[in-house]
């Protein structure tokens, strides 16, 4: 089995003739307008290879087929789809709201059913997010029930017109040809299309054999839920129920799952290519995801100048997403771009700080120091912010080293108080009396300096993110430095709070 050369575990979907080489569905450039992929590395158009000689079997990979629900998202669904029904089953509701309310759980759990079908027959085979089944379930649910019902027409109509040996026929040509259905249904979006005999039996026959092997696997499954029922008994229907439902629910997403694979082993014998929406759901690759996977690509080519290059076009391009941020700076770490590093840190760690990742913020923190020891935020709250960060997590150093010089770079930043108290607190865990003292005597001038009543901005709690201090203010005079270990006079209480010494405390 050919395997893709950046995923030596995932079987090859394209072959680019430029470059010899094979990748798979997610190792391509599908932002062209025609939607037609191209190899990342030289932009020429790919050969689609992905078959069933060289991909591997259903039936072999079965073992992983009755583990694909054992992931948190699917178990999440399964168990929660199952006890809904449980519970609601027990409530008081009206025959119409009860129905409403099933109908819309069991769609949901259809409509993740579909979804696990489509990731899979695209080579994608993690199960998708539980979020992503709550849309369109309950709509699902009547258009499986409306399938349902066609088929009990059609059936009525052979029975009235032909005779009963035609409707045997024709119900055991449904029962056997159930999941060529469902198969059909997802690849059209049709109940019309996906009940005409001709579309669904063609499938049976592309696929041959080993349809036969899922509807062996099918039965046994079927079975088993009838078996653990007969176990239990009734002397425990609710737990029985809820039991058999998770089954049934498990049962379900495997066959789908399996049904998906199938469609991705025999694209070749059924008209379509992986990487392509056959299903009718939009699974389509963003722009971003799309460039990191070109991303990707360079990188394991060792190309970090254009991984480089992209990564700085997609953070200016997408400065919310979290995945392209922390390549970017992962990126200039590992490459030791000062410059870039310098200028790119204040944006990821404000980003950052602005959705409380604050266990993030210091890890990151820690392993820029060792690239930049003398990094220093240019915003007062992103030193702040980090000086906070670091006090939680005992790095006294670095707190007096972010708060150090604050009230002269931005003696109106809103919560320089705050800072000093923790400026204060640092130094005394660091055994600095002396400059914890003088530290002190400088907080009480900033106490003084604050409004009898402060406006509400200025009273937000310490440790809230908030990045609109106001600009740096420097004050008319700059004051002779003064260090601490340096003789130098005391600072008066009675000292203007325009003229306050500035103070450097080495840690």
């Amino acid at each position: 089995m050919d395997t893709c050369k950046y995923h030596p575990l995932v079987p090859t979907s394209f072959h680019c003739n430029s470059c010899e080489q094979d990748t798979c569905s997610e190792c391509v450039d599908n932002s062209s307008s025609h939607g037609q992929p191209r190899c990342i590395r030289c932009g020429e158009l790919l050969e689609s290879v992905a078959n069933s000689d060289n991909v591997e079997p259903f039936w072999r990979r079965i073992e992983q087929a009755f583990k694909y629900p054992l992931n948190s998202e699917a178990l999440m669904m399964i168990v929660g789809v199952s006890v809904g029904m449980a519970v609601v089953s027990s409530l008081p509701f009206g025959a119409l709201t009860l129905f409403i309310i099933t109908l819309a759980l069991y769609g949901a759990m259809l409509n993740y059913s579909f979804m696990a079908m489509t990731l899979s027959s695209d080579g994608d085979f993690e199960p998708p997010t539980a979020v992503d089944a709550v849309a369109g379930g309950l709509g699902l649910s009547f258009k499986m029930i409306l399938m349902i019902i066609l088929m009990v027409g059609i059936l009525i109509v052979t029975a009235l017109q032909v005779g009963q040996v035609a409707v045997n026929l024709l119900g055991l040509l449904f029962i056997v040809g159930l999941p060529a259905i469902l198969i059909c249904f997802a690849h059209t979006g049709s109940i019309i299309q996906s009940l005409n005999p001709v579309m669904f039996v063609n499938l049976m026959a592309k696929v041959g054999f080993p349809y036969a092997v899922l509807l062996g696997l099918l039965l046994v499954m079927t079975s088993s839920v009838s078996a653990i029922s007969a176990i239990i008994g009734n002397d425990f229907a609710a737990v029985s129920s809820v039991f058999q439902s998770i089954v049934a629910n498990y049962y379900t997403l495997v066959m789908f799952h399996i049904m998906g694979y199938m469609l991705y082993q025999y694209q070749d014998r059924l008209g379509f290519t992986s990487g392509n929406d056959i299903t009718g759901y939009d699974h389509e690759r963003n722009p971003e995801d799309t460039l990191l996977a070109k991303v990707g690509v360079f990188l394991k080519e060792g190309d970090y100048a254009r991984s480089l290059g992209l990564l700085k076009e997609g953070a200016a391009t997408f400065p919310t997403n979290k995945k392209l941020a922390e390549k970017y700076f992962d990126l200039l770490l590992l490459l030791k771009q000062h410059k870039a590093l310098a200028t790119y840190a204040d944006i990821y760690f404000m980003n950052l700080a602005r959705e409380a990742q604050m266990n993030r913020l210091y890890s990151q923190y820690r392993r820029l120091s060792l690239v930049l020891p003398k990094y220093k935020p240019q915003s007062s709250e992103l030193r702040y912010q980090l000086a906070v960060t670091c006090e939680q997590q005992s790095n006294f150093k670095a707190v007096v080293w972010m708060i150090n010089g604050l009230h002269v770079d931005d003696l109106n930043y809103v919560n320089i108080v705050q800072a000093y108290q923790l400026l204060t607190k640092a130094l005394q865990a660091l055994g600095q009396d002396a400059m914890a003292k003088k530290c002190g005597l400088l907080l009480e001038k900033l106490k003084q300096r604050m409004p009898a009543k402060a406006p509400k901005e200025a009273a937000r709690p310490a440790g809230k993110a908030v990045f609109d201090a106001q600009p740096v203010s420097t004050p008319t005079i700059p004051p002779a430095k003064v260090e601490f270990g340096a003789t130098a006079p005391e600072p008066e209480i009675e000292a203007a709070p325009e003229s306050l010494p500035p103070i450097e405390f080495k840690p």
